[in-house]
C-alpha cells in the first residue's frame, strides 16, 4: 500500500470513528467565519448548539471565547463576564492569546480573575487540607 493510500485509509478510519469530532470543528469554523463576517447573532446561536453537543475541554474554551466575543459585539456584558467566569472556573490557567483578543476582553479576563481565583484557590485547599486531615 502507498504512504497516500495508507493516509486515505487512517483518515477514513478517523472520520467513520469519530465523525462527531469533524463535524464540530467544521461548525467551529463555520461560526468563527460569521463571528468575523460580523453575523454576531448567527454566530452564538451556532456557538450555542456545539456547546449541546459536549465538546472535548480545548473545543469548550474555544467556543466560549467566540461565543464571549459574540456577547460582547452584541452588548451583552453581564453574559460575556458570566461566560468568563465559567471558563475561568473550569481552567484557572486558560490564557487566551492576546492577539487574538481586544483590549476591552482582556480587562475582562483580568477582571474575571480577580474575582473567580480567591474563592477557587480557597476550595482547593479546604479540600487539600480535609484529604491531608
Amino acid at each position: 500500500m502507498s504512504v497516500r493510500a495508507a493516509t486515505v485509509a487512517a483518515g477514513l478510519v478517523v472520520l467513520l470513528l469519530h465523525p462527531d469530532d469533524l463535524i464540530a470543528q467544521q461548525s467551529l469554523t463555520t461560526a468563527r467565519q460569521l463571528y468575523a463576517s460580523a453575523e454576531y447573532k448567527d454566530a452564538l446561536s451556532m456557538l450555542d448548539g456545539l456547546l449541546k453537543t459536549n465538546p472535548v475541554p480545548q473545543d469548550r474554551q474555544t467556543i466560549d471565547l467566540y461565543r464571549t466575543f459574540c456577547l460582547v459585539a452584541l452588548g451583552s456584558m453581564n453574559e460575556a463576564s458570566s461566560a468568563v467566569d465559567a471558563m475561568i472556573a473550569r481552567e484557572p490557567l486558560y490564557h487566551p492569546n492576546l492577539d487574538e483578543i481586544p483590549p476591552r476582553l482582556r480587562t475582562l479576563f483580568r477582571d474575571a480573575r480577580q474575582r473567580v481565583l480567591p474563592g477557587f484557590i480557597q476550595q482547593r485547599y479546604l479540600a487539600a487540607k480535609t484529604a491531608f486531615d
